[in-house]
């Protein structure tokens, strides 16, 4: 980790996703997914200031940012990254961290972008779902496949989007809003057994695309 981390006079903190290859880029939120218990349960402090270096660098349409700079902090939404999974890394780091830590001031601060980006997530539903839809301009953070139309790797992370944005709306005192996506994760769970569940093989269809079915 010390070989890769960033911790500059500012007092950012951030992580390289990869010494070599990856030109410095900075965080980054889909990868912070898996690591970021590690963070979380030994420097707190770090784990929070990479965090709102994230709730910073969200666009003001509520797409959140893949990264925080290249071999330096930069706090943008780059246009490339319309990932609707980013979303629901987000919260659940967000959520993780008040979890750990009980930090409520902390989660407080997040919860009106964590509203604004799920709200995001909806622009992205063509089909009324509740599950956006992947097509040419939108991606995942499996950037070396394309699994057009609703799939099941978006389709679960957005469930978790609802989900445990509906915790945090219910800790924030938005009751309306809690249920409001309790319900939507229940329609897109749904959406998710019939459209992409294989009853007799037992296995999800990587996604489905209206034009042609299940691929």
């Amino acid at each position: 980790v010390s070989t890769c981390s960033w911790y500059d006079k500012a007092g950012n903190f951030s992580i390289n996703e990869a010494p070599t290859g990856m030109g410095g880029c900075l965080g980054t939120l889909d990868q912070r997914t898996a690591s970021q218990c590690y963070y979380t349960a030994f420097f707190p402090a770090l784990d929070k200031l990479e965090l709102d270096l994230f709730r910073r660098a969200q666009a003001e349409d509520g797409m959140c940012a893949h990264e925080i700079g290249f071999a330096g902090i930069k706090l943008w939404a780059r246009p490339f990254s319309k990932w609707p999974d980013l979303v629901a890394a987000y919260i659940i780091q967000v959520y993780h961290h008040y979890q750990r830590t009980g930090d409520k001031e902390m989660l407080l601060l997040h919860w009106p972008h964590i509203k604004k980006a799920v709200e995001w997530t909806l622009t992205l539903d063509d089909t009324g779902c509740g599950i956006p839809f992947i097509c040419p301009g939108r991606g995942t953070t499996y950037d070396n496949q394309f699994w057009e139309g609703i799939n099941a790797f978006i389709a679960t992370m957005q469930i978790a989007s609802y989900r445990l944005g509906s915790v945090c709306a219910a800790l924030s005192g938005e009751k309306d809003i809690a249920d409001k996506w309790e319900k939507m994760a229940e329609k897109a769970h749904s959406e998710r057994m019939s459209r992409l569940w294989d009853e007799k093989r037992n296995y999800f269809f990587n996604a489905y695309n209206p034009k042609n079915g299940n691929l």
